[in-house]
């Protein structure tokens, strides 16, 4: 009996083994089967424990062919199992699968009930690094729902686990995130400090990746405080990193941030080489969609140098290949930038930009949409009543633009462009704070509307 047993398990090990194989190349129902056929054997032999892995490699399956109605049947039948045999362990496992079902199908309620159950199982058990995990997956479920206290209160629980169990490379990537849910909750001083600290641990390390990462985002923080050497030196230290450790992806994208930077300075010439190189590099590991995108900000480097025509140029290329390739988010930027040339607006401008917005399904679209509306208003006469159903548009745009606070110098323009609709509507006051606001940001900046913005200013204020 003994050898029929160990027969029996052997035959179902091996149909594990093709299961794998079929499923890595995406045969997914052939894996199922097979994993049936195991699971049909480990239930003959009476083989609790691996009737549940079973169960969970085949809920698994079924989550990689996008079937997450069959993955939760096959995992709730894994929990029946579990239960029964007080498996403590195997049911914290499944709670774990369930969870990440449950978030992929948009349940980030169901998701956190889940993996809160699974964490508790894991402290009773003194597991700490199934703990960290979980409390870094909770994290990231706060971070999606914007409940910042939450996500931080995971990720200080996480980084404690990781500091317990001596894992520096953990601990220093869980202090940049606390470095990121502090930005995201405005408190700049204390994300600082996050990022530094993580800074200081890959530094100990001599862990060359992290360092750069680190920098990257310790140069994002300070650019978004308006900190623009500063900025400039953290990106520019990262670029040396990524550069000295062949990392070409990473090298083509600090060399467009190095770029964008030396635009904030005014340095077009030093912006225009790094954008060169980090085109070649794009152009080098074929990332067409990149390529296309530091194509576009190489022209808006000639329209800032006066070369509109080169400017007009390139962006109608990178627009017809935009829309080809269905890049909405490049194609609504190409789009806009057709509100600040000097010439006649083109036909059926705002409707395409209408369009592609509804596309792009995240704010940027809707900001994105309100106030290039707002500008080809602001350039025609428009009739006002038609004006004043958007005002509601625009107001929502503007008040996203302030989160975060700081305001980069294409939403500054943006927020001149509204101004100017706001003006025309009749709504001075509001038209005026925007353009105050615009000009504490750009000032200094060399700014290239900045003449337009301070004859508006300057126009004297109606006393009625």
């Amino acid at each position: 009996i003994d050898q029929g047993l160990g027969r029996a398990s052997s035959v179902g090990s091996g149909q594990w083994r093709l299961a794998k194989i079929a499923s890595r190349a995406e045969n997914y129902a052939e894996a199922e089967r097979l994993c049936l056929s195991s699971l049909a054997i480990h239930e003959r032999t009476e083989n609790h424990k691996k009737q549940g892995t079973e169960l969970s490699r085949l809920g698994n399956i079924c989550f990689k062919a996008g079937d997450l109605e069959r993955s939760n049947q096959y995992f709730q039948r894994a929990i029946a199992l579990h239960t029964r045999l007080d498996n403590q362990r195997g049911l914290s496992f499944t709670y774990y699968y369930l969870a990440r079902n449950a978030s992929e199908g948009g349940d980030s309620d169901e998701a956190t009930r889940l993996y809160e159950k699974s964490l508790a199982i894991d402290g009773a058990l003194g597991d700490l690094e199934g703990a960290r995990t979980l409390h870094t997956r909770l994290a990231t479920l706060a971070e999606k729902q914007k409940d910042w206290a939450r996500q931080a209160h995971h990720l200080q629980k996480a980084v404690e686990l990781a500091v317990e169990l001596e894992d520096k490379k953990t601990e220093a990537r869980l202090r940049s995130h606390l470095g990121t849910n502090a930005k995201s909750s405005g408190d700049y001083d204390l994300a600082k400090q996050h990022y530094t600290h993580a800074l200081e641990l890959d530094t100990a390390r001599n862990y060359k990746k992290g360092i750069s990462m680190r920098n990257y985002y310790l140069g994002k923080l300070a650019k978004l405080r308006h900190h623009d050497d500063e900025a400039m030196a953290c990106f520019e230290r990262s670029l040396h990193i990524d550069l000295a450790l062949d990392d070409r992806k990473g090298a083509a994208t600090m060399h467009a941030l190095v770029g964008q930077q030396a635009v904030r300075l005014r340095d077009l010439a030093k912006a225009r080489d790094h954008y060169q190189a980090s085109l070649a590099l794009r152009e080098a590991i074929g990332a067409k969609e990149l390529v296309a995108n530091t194509r576009y900000k190489l022209a808006c480097l000639d329209f800032l140098e006066g070369k509109k025509e080169a400017a007009r140029a390139t962006w109608e290329q990178v627009l017809t290949e935009a829309t080809e390739q269905s890049w909405s988010d490049l194609a609504l930027k190409v789009l806009s930038k057709q509100v600040f040339l000097p010439d006649e607006l083109p036909a059926n401008l705002s409707e395409r930009i209408e369009a592609l917005g509804a596309e792009v399904d995240t704010p940027l679209g809707e900001v994105g949409v309100a106030v290039v509306r707002a500008g080809i208003e602001a350039r025609q006469d428009a009739d006002l009543e038609r004006l004043d159903r958007h005002l509601d548009a625009l107001r929502k745009a503007v008040a996203t633009l302030r989160e975060p606070p700081a305001i980069e110098e294409s939403e500054a323009a943006a927020l001149w462009w509204a101004a100017q609709a706001f003006d025309r509507a009749g709504d001075t006051v509001q038209a005026r704070a925007l353009a105050t606001e615009v000009r504490d940001v750009v000032r200094g900046r060399g700014w290239p509307y900045s003449a337009d913005l301070e004859a508006f200013l300057n126009r004297p204020q109606s006393t009625t």
